[in-house]
């Protein structure tokens, strides 16, 4: 068990010791009272030592005493909410307590977004985690039973916790923005020029609230999330309870290239049609990809590229004007099928990193 500071059971008063002091005030003994109530000296006794106030001698008390029935169930009410809160902060295991040091980085940021201020103790912490995860412990943490499609890196574990707090997370976010029924894949489609548009704005900030008014219109939430280990996401696609859609997308590796083929990523799964599906394989994650490479590079023009063989910068910069997209997005396509190392072209790539406020 955790070792609980500031919580002591003899701060807890039971309602029978405020029952000895009322018979000392009205001057009245023990003895006197199961006549008085008409209950046995054992009843009464066992009230005195512990046993709880029922609500028939409450109102046999206010009789009695001339102290209403009300208090009587109060105090009997706090003092077991009380021992219970005692006996719930005492009862926290060394495996919750794991799972909370595991969730703690993405917890206080799933509360930051709610706007609240996570506990600094511990053990009110892992309450604070219970609550608002809506778990009576934390070892209850599972898979969400929601339908997600994510887009996950191939290196990194997925820690079911933390990407239970990840999930939350996303949620947070996105009710912020109204969720609206989704218009539909034409309508979807329609708007991935302007989409590929925004992809030349150097402002992060700026192309993220211009994504946001766009999807909005078409029935989307959209929310850039922040990234954790154990949650190697960079980004999930699902269902509304208002048939909508919701978008998530991280900034994991720091490349705006990347971020942008991850928004791609989850606008094919909703193209390809995965959302309809109750569980999402390698196979549909594969075809999103293919499908994301092609919005944003025609296969063919790319195929004819590739066979020219010159992957020049100036070269590169030509071509990705012709298929209207920034050269970044170029540079890394060319570098993810390994014709071109990592390190190629460095200068070319904007990087993203999360601001802290």
């Amino acid at each position: 068990m955790v070792n609980v500071r500031g919580l002591s059971r003899d701060l807890i008063i039971h309602p029978g010791e405020t029952l000895k002091e009322a018979l000392v005030e009205k001057q009245m003994t023990q003895k006197e009272l199961p006549a008085r109530t008409g209950r046995s000296e054992v009843q009464v006794s066992r009230v005195v030592t512990g046993a709880p106030i029922t609500p028939d001698f409450a109102k046999k008390l206010e009789y009695v005493l001339d102290i209403p029935a009300y208090f009587w169930n109060n105090i009997q009410k706090n003092y077991d909410q009380e021992l219970a809160d005692y006996k719930d902060r005492h009862s926290i295991s060394e495996n919750e307590q794991r799972i909370y040091v595991k969730i703690k980085n993405v917890l206080e940021q799933f509360l930051e977004v709610l706007g609240l201020e996570p506990e600094k103790d511990e053990v009110f912490g892992i309450v604070q985690a219970r609550k608002f995860l809506k778990v009576a412990n934390l070892g209850l943490i599972t898979e969400p039973e929601l339908s997600v499609a994510y887009r996950t890196a191939n290196y990194g574990k997925t820690d079911e916790h933390i990407n239970y707090v990840w999930n939350k997370l996303c949620d947070a976010h996105l009710e912020k923005y109204e969720a609206k029924p989704f218009l539909g894949i034409e309508k979807l489609m329609e708007v991935i020029p302007e989409i590929k548009s925004m992809m030349f704005e150097k402002n992060i900030n700026c192309s993220v609230k211009n994504l946001q008014n766009l999807f909005s219109d078409l029935g989307v939430r959209f929310a850039v999330v922040r990234h954790y280990k154990g949650a190697p996401h960079h980004g999930r696609v699902s269902r509304n309870s208002k048939d909508g859609i919701d978008i998530c997308v991280t900034i994991r590796q720091g490349r705006v290239d990347i971020f942008w083929f991850s928004l791609f990523h989850e606008i094919a799964h909703i193209l390809n049609g995965d959302l309809d599906k109750e569980i999402y394989s390698a196979k549909d994650d594969l075809e999103a990809n293919r499908l994301a490479e092609s919005l944003l590079i025609p296969c063919e023009d790319y195929n004819k590229f590739k066979q020219q063989a010159d992957f020049s910068l100036s070269s590169i910069i030509e071509f990705a004007k012709r298929v209207g997209v920034p050269s970044f997005t170029v540079i890394g396509r060319l570098q993810n099928d390994k014709l071109l190392r990592w390190s190629s072209y460095r200068k070319q790539i904007r990087y993203l990193k999360w601001k802290d406020k």
